[in-house]
């Protein structure tokens, strides 16, 4: 994608999209230190879990954008309520579901 500036984990910073590929891990770490895109993942299938470590740097107000494959559920706030206190850290966690394509948001714990 033209124009698009990817971080390479664990370190993102501002105006940056997070890529994750599915087949490294299930665990990613990334402390942002700006307002960040998480793009869809790539290499994805069916019922692979991933979760996210995401971390405010020592400022912290930063916002984190969800790119299009991601579902929130319709019980959920939205946008999900990620922290933005200096060093926060929240866990997110998507499962792909193949039928739709899409990345299932199955919890968001702000706030470590």
């Amino acid at each position: 994608v033209t124009g698009v500036q990817t971080c390479a984990l664990p370190i993102c910073s501002q105006g940056y999209n997070i890529s994750t590929d599915a087949n490294l891990g299930q665990i990613f770490d990334v402390t942002i230190s700006g307002n960040v895109t998480l793009d869809n993942p790539t290499n994805s299938a069916d019922g692979v879990t991933i979760r996210w470590r995401i971390k405010q740097d020592s400022s912290g107000s930063k916002n984190i954008t969800l790119d299009s494959d991601f579902v929130i559920p319709s019980t959920a706030t939205s946008p999900l309520p990620f922290s933005t206190a200096a060093n926060a850290v929240d866990i997110l966690a998507a499962t792909y579901y193949g039928l739709d394509s899409k990345w299932h948001i199955v919890s968001l714990v702000p706030g470590y």
